[in-house]
């Protein structure tokens, strides 16, 4: 199990929205200011380690190729920055999303370890907006958000090296 921060950055881009009204749907090429996007993570993972260079003193093996699968729960805030009127609006939305992990871990000690993973997040949010533009408009945004990094850090682990 684990918790995370992800902040991704959606920049200002050239879109095409549509919208329905009137009996028909319209379709009008616009620019879209940046959104902020700040999801914090829960993640419980299946997690396949391989173990090489075994021992007595390392039973797990010194050197540990980890793969890894898993739901996790994405609560996420998105603030937009000028695309409506008013500005600074924000909702909140909470969904399941999907992690993927592949890494390695060498262990400097029976109990602690140096890794490196890359990680692969999948997640959707739905928020909405108005926009004082269009009396009565409500605006759904559906964001599909894949996010890709590459972490380091300490390992320790209990339960493990020769019995005494």
């Amino acid at each position: 199990m684990d918790a995370f921060y992800v902040e991704p950055s959606i920049k200002s881009q050239t879109t095409t929205f549509s919208g329905v009204g009137f009996g028909s749907t319209a379709l009008v090429t616009g620019r879209l200011q940046e959104i902020k996007i700040e999801t914090i993570g829960v993640g419980i993972d299946l997690k396949l380690r391989a173990p090489i260079d075994t021992s007595p003193e390392y039973p797990g093996g010194r050197i540990q190729p980890t793969v890894s699968v898993g739901p996790a729960l994405m609560f996420t805030r998105v603030e937009d920055t000028n695309n409506f009127s008013p500005g600074r609006q924000d909702d909140t939305d909470t969904r399941v999303g999907l992690k993927v992990g592949a890494g390695v871990t060498a262990m400097l000690t029976p109990a602690i370890g140096v890794f490196v993973e890359y990680r692969y997040l999948w997640y959707q949010a739905k928020i909405k907006t108005v926009d004082t533009n269009l009396p009565g408009a409500s605006i759904q945004n559906d964001l599909t958000i894949q996010n890709h990094a590459i972490l380091g850090g300490l390992s320790f682990r209990f339960g493990y090296g020769a019995a005494k």
